[in-house]
């Protein structure tokens, strides 16, 4: 587990009790995240990390998946970071992010799926795509690709000694 601030955050990739589960469906159904049980039951195995506030309430989730991004031809880890909008002006949603970078670029760089060479970020919330505009995130190291088919910024992130397959 990693503390910041007053938030703690954990990394349950690998494992989630039932309990932790249950968890994250009700917080993303407390805070209309997702419109319903069902979406989170089937996004509830793609959490990386969970953050908590120091009452040790869930303040932040991130999610990934792996699918292949048809412009770049290459396969990638789709990011989403969910934040709690009491907690929206923590940064926890840059904590998240940086958290889940570094532990897929580790794992990458390990040998795990060799086949992932990266993160993609589809930036859906208007505030975040007008405040920051840097072709390259300083603090994150993602960088501006494009827009996505509902005019969304797209970012990439390529973990350290990624390839690309030529042609």
């Amino acid at each position: 587990m990693l503390t910041t601030d007053t938030y703690t955050l954990e990394n349950v990739w690998e494992e989630k009790p039932e309990a932790l589960k249950e968890e994250i469906i009700d917080f993303w159904l407390v805070e209309r995240a997702l419109g319903s049980r069902e979406q989170a039951e089937k996004r509830v195995n793609e959490v990386v990390f969970v953050a908590r506030d120091s009452f040790g309430e869930i303040a932040g989730i991130c999610t990934a998946y792996p699918q292949q991004n048809l412009q770049l031809r290459h396969n990638f880890y789709h990011y989403r970071t969910f934040v709690a909008a009491a907690h929206r002006k923590g940064m926890i949603g840059i904590r998240l992010l940086v958290e889940a970078r570094d532990y897929f670029n580790g794992r990458f760089t390990q040998g795990h799926n060799p086949d992932i060479i990266g993160i993609i970020l589809e930036i859906e919330n208007k505030e975040i795509s007008r405040r920051f505009t840097e072709a390259i995130w300083s603090q994150t190291g993602f960088i501006f690709i494009g827009y996505n088919h509902r005019g969304d910024h797209v970012r990439v992130y390529y973990f350290d000694e990624a390839h690309i397959n030529p042609g």
